[in-house]
């Protein structure tokens, strides 16, 4: 099972989005392949199991799931993906067990860990990403990040080049050159927020295009499906124009429950469950929405009922996300929960447990989702930054 890790644009070394030529594509490329942040760590000193390391304004957060991968130190023990604690300026530490007290020297480096993607194929202004993980589907996702407003994605079952593949995932007749990412609002280099939640199969890129303080966010990858050995069970989500100054809810944001099969749907998996045919429409449904709207963001009256916190346990109740095809329950969305309870006050980036049905210990961290031309239409989404997205649930 992959790490479940996520970032932030406000981070150090965060690369920074705007309307450029590539800046999406290096938002992904420094959280699905490569990672970012880069420190030298001067020592690690292991005392009861804990590692102490001293690395000079390395700049982690600690916050939970956002990880860091340690490499060179001599004892193999303290190199991999690590979650930072007690963080201070100068210093954090982590779990050390097994490694004998002292203190660790050498050529060792510290960067925020990348969720373990790889780029089968680049370009100036675009890329392919692919999963890593041999469990996976293994279907290409393909970014063209021009300068403007938008990039433009989709996702092949196989592809030989960085332009040539075949199993096209939305095809030209559903959305003609591929489903739109919103990247800003303004054709200007003003940078705008982001914010990337992944495990080795999935992601969602979360983007603030406009002058408000909530995101649209986007999905890419496998669901956690109801098919064993689901070779076709990818999704991807996105806008079938530009949407980044809509005054309602964008036609691939996550943080909306759909339930209309329309012209628009914003979401396809790559084929069915039997495996015929192509990319076929799919709805992303909150299981916890109460009322019949065909599009309504999680967390808000139109949604969900009573208030948060619960009355008869003060959590907060979360459901799951599924990815409905033609009236066929194909899975779940990874990662995602909709609040139950109106919500759509919480403050984005908490991070609190919330009553998950058959998953205790979970963290999750509220994003707020919107759309971009208002403050008055938004709702609340969480996602799970403990992990894994891929258990029985």
């Amino acid at each position: 099972m992959s790490q479940v890790t996520w970032f932030e644009s406000s981070e150090v070394g965060a690369p920074t989005l705007s309307n450029a030529q590539g800046s999406l594509l290096e938002v992904l490329r420094a959280c699905l392949v490569n990672g970012f942040g880069g420190k030298a760590i001067t020592s690690i000193a292991v005392a009861a199991g804990v590692a102490t390391v001293t690395s000079a304004a390395h700049g982690f957060t600690g916050k939970a799931g956002q990880v860091v991968l340690v490499a060179g130190a001599p004892q193999p023990l303290l190199n991999g993906v690590k979650q930072p604690g007690n963080v201070l300026t100068n210093s954090f530490t982590y779990a050390a067990p097994g490694v004998p007290d002292g203190t660790y020297t050498g050529t060792i480096s510290v960067k925020r860990a990348p969720a373990g993607w790889t780029e089968a194929f680049t370009a100036v202004d675009r890329a392919v990403f692919r999963s890593g993980e041999p469990e996976a589907t293994g279907i290409s996702l393909r970014v063209l990040d021009a300068a403007g407003l938008n990039a433009r994605v989709r996702a092949f079952e196989s592809m030989t080049d960085i332009d040539t593949g075949v199993g096209m995932t939305p095809t030209e007749a559903q959305v003609s050159g591929g489903f739109w990412w919103s990247k800003t609002s303004t054709d200007t280099t003003a940078v705008r927020p982001w914010a990337v939640f992944a495990d080795g199969r999935a992601f969602y890129f979360c983007v603030m295009p406009a002058a408000q303080p909530h995101y649209t966010c986007f999905f890419a990858g496998d669901v956690v499906s109801r098919k064993p050995g689901d070779a076709y069970g990818f999704m991807l989500t996105g806008n079938h124009n530009d949407q980044t100054s809509a005054s309602g809810i964008p036609n691939g944001c996550a943080g909306a429950s759909h339930k209309s099969l329309t012209s628009a749907v914003g979401g396809y998996v790559v084929r069915v469950a039997s495996a015929a045919g192509a990319s076929t429409p799919a709805l992303r449904v909150g299981a916890g929405q109460n009322g019949d709207a065909a599009w309504v963001y999680a967390g808000t009256a139109g949604y969900g009922f009573g208030t948060h916190p619960n009355a008869s346990d003060g959590a907060l109740v979360v459901g799951r996300v599924l990815c409905i095809e033609a009236n066929s329950y194909r899975g779940e969305l990874p990662g995602l929960y909709h609040p139950v309870q109106v919500s759509n006050t919480l403050v984005h980036g908490t991070i609190f447990p919330g009553l998950v049905v058959g998953a205790t210990g979970r963290r999750l961290c509220v994003v707020a989702a919107g759309v971009p031309a208002n403050n008055l239409t938004r709702g609340t989404i969480l996602f799970d930054v403990t992990g894994s997205w891929r258990t029985a649930q």
